[in-house]
């Protein structure tokens, strides 16, 4: 994963991506893509915030909880986008944020944490799916129906095989084998609307955490004798890999000695936390972090 490596300006970026191929086609009908994640402390893994802390089986009830008391906020035909909104908001979730512009990436490598060494990771030719994609449409369905709960395979299927997906043309899942491997991904890469202020603004993209069976249970209790339930626990990327749903993944450090200066260097482009989260609380920060810097300066 290149961890050697260090970043001290936005040119060694650059250079590093330049260096690094990208083929942009993986199938005949896949795109592949590239996507950078910058994160302030180096040591942080790859691990979505409802991963971590024993969250992952509260998943349903986090969401059900920020729907129940503000229905208003959520559009409940649009799945994706209402996870994503409410990720933005600070509700735990298993997106984690990316980005197709490298700068954005470094501004978050940069811009915290500023005793801590910083990390850049490049996922380089990755499958890539829209928010409306079938793939994208079961997970969200399965996050926001069963998530946290053993699963009982006729029900989970029967739902399924059942669901009308937002283009017609997809195919439909027959058998609990299809539609656990769809569950079982190591994650996906997904391409949002470009709905949302703050996305359009950071060029954003998400990685969308992935699930592996932990437990397939044959129930032995009077009415629901023979029945199968599948449990699920996280699929979490590993920091050690080189390769991820077919494509690459880069980790590079940014040295806390570099952060200022980098950070300057992304001000004279504009890339600033004013221009990257334009919401009135954020740009009322921006001010407040501005003015104190140029006294202490």
């Amino acid at each position: 994963m290149n961890k050697d490596v260090e970043i001290s300006s936005i040119n060694d970026l650059l250079q590093i991506i330049k260096g690094i191929p990208n083929n942009n086609t993986i199938h005949v009908n896949l795109k592949g893509s590239r996507f950078f994640r910058g994160q302030s402390n180096y040591n942080w893994r790859l691990i979505p915030s409802v991963y971590r802390d024993d969250l992952f089986d509260s998943e349903r009830i986090l969401i059900n909880e920020a729907i129940h008391k503000y229905p208003l906020e959520f559009n409940l035909n649009d799945k994706f986008s209402t996870l994503v909104k409410m990720q933005h908001f600070g509700l735990k979730t298993r997106l984690l944020d990316l980005t197709e512009n490298p700068l954005v990436a470094l501004y978050f490598a940069c811009n915290e944490n500023m005793d801590e060494d910083g990390s850049i990771y490049i996922f380089n030719n990755v499958v890539t799916f829209y928010s409306y994609d079938q793939i994208v449409e079961t997970y969200m369905d399965f996050i926001f129906k069963f998530s946290g709960r053993p699963c009982e395979e006729s029900e989970i299927l029967g739902y399924f095989k059942n669901k009308e997906f937002y283009n017609m043309s997809r195919r439909r899942i027959e058998n609990i084998e299809e539609l656990i491997y769809d569950l079982t991904l190591s994650g996906v890469f997904v391409s949002p609307k470009m709905d949302n202020v703050r996305i359009i603004s950071q060029q954003g993209a998400f990685f969308m955490g992935g699930m592996k069976i932990k437990e397939i249970e044959t129930s032995r209790n009077i009415g629901n004798y023979g029945k199968k339930y599948y449990h699920f626990e996280p699929n979490i990327i590993d920091d050690q890999t080189e390769r991820v749903e077919g494509g690459q993944v880069f980790k590079y450090k940014i040295k806390k000695e570099d952060k200022k200066k980098i950070l300057k260097e992304l001000e004279l482009l504009n890339i600033t936390g004013a221009t990257l989260f334009q919401d009135l609380e954020h740009q009322i920060k921006h001010i407040n972090k501005s003015v104190i810097n140029d006294m202490l300066n």
